[in-house]
């Protein structure tokens, strides 16, 4: 596993055995953030299709565990916009994944 990762990843362990589900949500998160990016980078070769297809997969997959308890936290809400932002997904893209999303 790549050193940056594996670095990333270490952090992620529970400190402190009363973390909330919260927490441990945004650990889960990052953890699938880190996953997608160094699927991106394996070839050694970033290519648009793969960055797209990453940020894409990424934000439709936090709108997922967004919606998994059927509500939508406001907290939530603005957690996967500011990345999909961050991102550069356009609004109308996230917001087309948080439909799909949604009806899962």
């Amino acid at each position: 596993m790549p050193g940056s990762l594996k670095d990333l990843l270490a952090g992620f362990a529970a400190k402190n055995p009363a973390e909330t589900g919260q927490t441990e949500k945004r650990h889960l998160e990052m953890a699938v953030a880190g996953l997608l990016h160094e699927m991106m980078r394996a070839d050694s070769k970033e290519k648009a299709e793969e960055r797209s297809a990453m940020s894409m997969a990424l934000v439709e997959h936090l709108w997922r565990v967004a919606f998994a308890d059927s509500e939508l936290d406001p907290y939530e809400d603005h957690f996967v916009r500011k990345i999909a932002h961050l991102l550069y997904v356009p609004n109308t893209d996230a917001m087309l994944a948080r439909q799909r999303a949604r009806k899962r």
